[in-house]
């Protein structure tokens, strides 16, 4: 969990590269922590050493994230949709899916989730 900042600081870097605007630079680094805390705590099943990766691309209209992280195979998108009520918690796949479209698979070892957040241009 150390590096929570650090990857918190790139991802921001991203998002001012790809001219994202204040409140979706805190959107993205919202949904990126969730999926960071969650990696440590279930995935890694304690703070740990072991790796994540981010990639990121941008077009001027979206901007997609690639998280990546070893942790045993598990997709949080097909948890039941009422996943809310019946445990506490759970409310991070629905924020991350407020905020994102997304798309999971599991590939060489490791958990690959897209997201991709659309740019909304400021008014002027």
């Amino acid at each position: 969990m150390s590096a929570l900042g650090d990857v918190l600081t790139h991802v921001d870097a991203i998002c001012l590269l790809a001219g994202m605007t204040g409140d979706q630079r805190a959107s993205v680094a919202l949904v990126v922590e969730e999926l960071f805390s969650n990696t440590v705590a279930h995935g890694y099943q304690q703070d740990s050493d072991k790796p994540v990766w981010i990639s990121a691309r941008h077009d001027g209209c979206a901007l997609r994230l690639v998280y990546r992280d070893k942790a045993p195979a598990f997709n949080p998108f097909t948890l039941p949709k009422d996943r809310l009520s019946i445990a506490p918690g759970g409310w991070g796949v629905s924020l991350i899916e407020h905020f994102a479209d997304t798309a999971y698979r599991y590939e060489n070892g490791r958990n690959t989730l897209t997201l991709t957040f659309k740019i909304n241009q400021p008014v002027v």
